[in-house]
């Protein structure tokens, strides 16, 4: 289990570039991986994920690895609007100010986040 503090309600950011390597190393095959961004994430662009970016899912989801379009550049997050109906095997997800925590602390299975 991975413990995070939550100073004055708000979750910790963690670098998505370290949350890449592990799913990069680990995906095999025909497996599907893709960063997905909550539509409010307005405030991780400094991150540098940029929800205004319009993917699109025929290349984000169907090309290559080496294309920098494609789901598993691990690049351009789609929202969960963009994503709805695609399967992805290994996912990175990211959420500004949306997601809250209660009592100061938030607890996640370590195998479910990077």
């Amino acid at each position: 289990m991975v413990n995070a503090r939550c100073p004055s309600g708000t979750m910790p950011l963690l670098d998505v570039s370290v949350s890449r390597r592990p799913i990069r190393q680990q995906r095999r095959g025909t497996k599907r991986a893709g960063l997905v961004a909550s539509s409010s994430a307005q405030r991780l662009k400094p991150h540098p994920i940029d929800i205004r970016v319009n993917i699109d899912p025929a290349h984000w989801f169907l090309s290559p690895p080496r294309d920098t379009r494609s789901s598993l550049y691990l690049e351009d997050a789609a929202t969960e609007f963009q994503a709805q109906g695609l399967e992805l095997d290994w996912t990175i997800v990211t959420w500004a100010d949306g997601l809250g925590c209660g009592g100061g602390v938030t607890t996640f299975p370590q195998n479910h986040f990077a």
